[in-house]
């Protein structure tokens, strides 16, 4: 038998796995690796790894739509020469920036989101977008505004940690094992999140908060902590723009601000004494933060807290390494969608603000898009608006493994090969915060082509293949590793590949001419508050409650994988509902439940429990058959990044039929 390396990039625990290889080449099993970083730890969606490539509904040809709806397929080059020809005559008619191109959740910590942008440029087209448009990036400009970098949780080194809105066990499942095992080492815990998840039975400080109110709870918190004086000096002197801070403050009622939470005061108390008494104190803001309607002042809030309550339980990992740069330097323009709107979301990551994509293709502005690794007709807001708009496209075309809702709307599907069938070059932090490059390896035959054998296929048919001179993803790989002194071989002689920045303080970073701002003067240039004030309460109508749908299983991986049975097993979309909720509506577990906001309605089946907030309820996102995406709105994007509103939906609800 052989083994080969696997890293499992379905989360951002990176685990370093072994997939053992029978003498035929089939796969009998994977298992986490016990001399890795991750020792030898292995969650249900790494062990299954092997088995997406084998799942329902694997596209493993080039399929062409046709006038009647239905798919031909074709040849690869016959695909490729399609795409080409599309690209050339929108770039011909309307300039290269009416093509969009986004890579999607796929491209996550790997390599081929900084190809595609790269492949997009030296087509001339200013719009390539990323998983960034929804997922991080508003948390970690927020962050970096605040304190210089988004930083990683030092667990091992903290006295209390704050789990606020991120479900560790499902989410970060090896992190759990470390957070777990540091309260068993007498550190404090406090969860806030309007769910009682499995990390609440490690006897913690449960804040049961109702959705999309996080922002008030942390103003709450520094007003407690101003008014007993938690605040240190040494914490103050660290920070610009306390006086600021202060006199904002003054004009907070904390009694008010609780009650848009549904939280009291001693419970809040007791989480502010720990968070600023029981100290170092490191907080872990999950993106649930990022997905409101406020969530980038959200997260400047609790950025505000960590930095008010001490850093020393923080480590600020330097990435991306030092990769050789592209050997071409593309020359492109055009109008980027959502420059105007978002500007510090774009000029932050450089890149187009997705979500506002239908608005420019309903403009005229766009006409053509290739999405490579993504489903948007499931993850961007509000689906039936980008339903409507992407069929007015002259032509789209879907990069994909498997035949989602997104690729049966695209008028060209190119078969791409999954990750255990194709080298992937990833960028991994470990739970110690260490930074480390890792490559996993293919294990399986491809039954599509991977990125770089795409892109420059591409390349090389519309004019600057020379500006993509690798063939194949290892030689790609390493020409960026080069200046590194580093190579695919050498990365897999070694379980934790290479280690190419240790953990960093935050004094590492305030070398660098860093400090805490807990004003941003940078926000008031685009017209923003420097300070992340509360906005005004919104009251949800008395016929409506709130839908979170951030909920996360542990099995599952955001939208994608809902055909591998070994993933989903008996799970199905799911409408948890406390008991008291439940009650008036006449609902029990296991009844069909109705749905709705404005026009759309989904049905779901209830879960009645007691750990869900009253007034609220919970669904996971990425249902082809519940997509909950409808109920998202373009009108309630975040105003300063274009985030959805995804963790706080006022919805209506019935039981079915009755």
């Amino acid at each position: 038998m052989q083994e080969k390396k696997l890293i499992c990039g379905l989360c951002a625990c990176n685990c370093i796995l072994k997939a053992i290889i029978n003498e035929d080449g089939s796969v009998k099993e994977v298992k986490g690796d016990p001399e890795s970083i991750t020792g030898g730890f292995a969650c249900s969606k790494g062990r299954a790894l092997t088995k997406i490539p084998k799942a329902k509904n694997r596209i493993t040809e080039a399929l062409v739509k046709q006038k009647d709806g239905s798919f031909k397929s074709v040849t690869m080059l016959e695909a490729l020469e399609l795409l080409a020809q599309k690209m050339l005559a929108i770039k011909q008619d309307f300039g290269a920036s009416a093509f969009a191109i986004h890579s999607g959740q796929a491209a996550v910590r790997r390599q081929f989101s900084r190809l595609t942008g790269y492949f997009s440029h030296l087509y001339g087209s200013v719009n390539y977008s990323g998983i960034g448009t929804t997922c991080n990036v508003s948390k970690r400009i927020a962050y970096t505004m605040t304190m210089g970098g988004l930083p990683k949780c030092d667990y091992l080194n903290a006295k209390t940690i704050v789990l606020w809105g991120h479900n560790a066990p499902n989410t970060h499942p090896y992190d759990w094992q470390v957070i777990k095992n540091c309260c068993a080492n007498g550190a404090k815990l406090i969860i806030i999140n309007p769910q009682k998840t499995e990390a609440c039975r490690e006897g913690c400080l449960h804040l049961a908060l109702k959705p999309g109110t996080d922002i008030y709870l942390a103003w709450a918190i520094l007003k407690i902590a101003a008014q007993q004086k938690w605040f240190t000096e040494q914490n103050i002197a660290a920070t610009s723009g306390f006086e600021a801070l202060v006199s904002s403050l003054e004009n907070l009622d904390t009694a008010e601000m609780l009650d848009h939470c549904g939280l009291t005061l001693p419970e809040v108390n007791k989480a502010t004494k720990l968070i600023f008494q029981a100290t170092p104190t490191t907080i872990m803001a999950g993106t649930a933060i990022e997905l409101q309607q406020h969530g980038f002042q959200t997260a400047r809030a609790i950025a505000i807290i960590q930095a008010m309550c001490g850093t020393k339980a923080l480590l600020f990992p330097k990435m991306p390494p030092a990769y050789a740069p592209f050997p071409v330097k593309p020359s492109f323009n055009g109008e980027m969608v959502g420059a105007t709107e978002y500007p510090v979301f774009t000029d932050f990551v450089g890149y187009a603000q997705s979500n506002i994509l239908s608005k420019s293709i309903n403009e005229g502005k766009i006409k053509g898009l290739l999405i490579v690794g993504g489903n948007p007709l499931a993850t961007w807001a509000n689906s039936s608006v980008n339903q409507r708009s992407f069929a007015k496209l002259d032509f789209m075309a879907v990069m994909d493994n498997f035949l989602t809702i997104t690729a049966k709307a695209a008028d060209l599907i190119i078969p791409a090969a999954c990750p255990t069938e194709k080298y992937e070059l990833l960028e991994c932090i470990s739970s110690t915060g260490e930074v480390y490059l890792n490559l996993s390896e293919a294990v399986l035959p491809a039954k599509g082509l991977n990125e770089v054998e795409f892109f420059k296929a591409m390349a090389d048919l519309l004019g600057f293949g020379e500006a993509m001179p690798w063939q194949n993803s290892l030689t790609y790989f390493d020409y960026l590793l080069k200046p590194l002194k580093l190579n695919c071989q050498s990365l897999l002689q070694n379980s934790n590949g290479f280690h190419y920045a240790a953990n960093r303080k935050l004094q590492d970073i305030q070398k660098e001419n860093t400090s805490i701002n807990l004003t941003v003067p940078k926000l008031a240039e685009y017209g923003y508050s420097t300070l992340p004030l509360p906005p005004v309460y919104e009251k949800p109508a008395a016929d409506q409650i709130i839908l979170t749908t951030c909920d996360k299983s542990r099995n599952l991986v955001h939208s994608r994988y809902r055909n591998v049975k070994e993933l989903v097993k008996n799970e199905e979309p799911t409408l948890k509902l406390n008991p008291n909720t439940a009650s008036s509506y006449q609902i029990i577990t296991g009844d069909t439940v109705q749905i709705k906001r404005g026009e759309h309605t989904l049905l779901a089946k209830a879960l009645v429990t007691e750990n869900i907030t009253e007034g609220t309820a919970a669904i996971m996102h990425g249902w082809a058959n519940c997509n909950v995406n409808y109920f998202t709105r373009l009108e309630e994007l975040d105003a300063i990044s274009g985030f959805p509103n995804s963790a706080a939906i006022p919805i209506s609800l019935k039981k079915y039929g009755g």
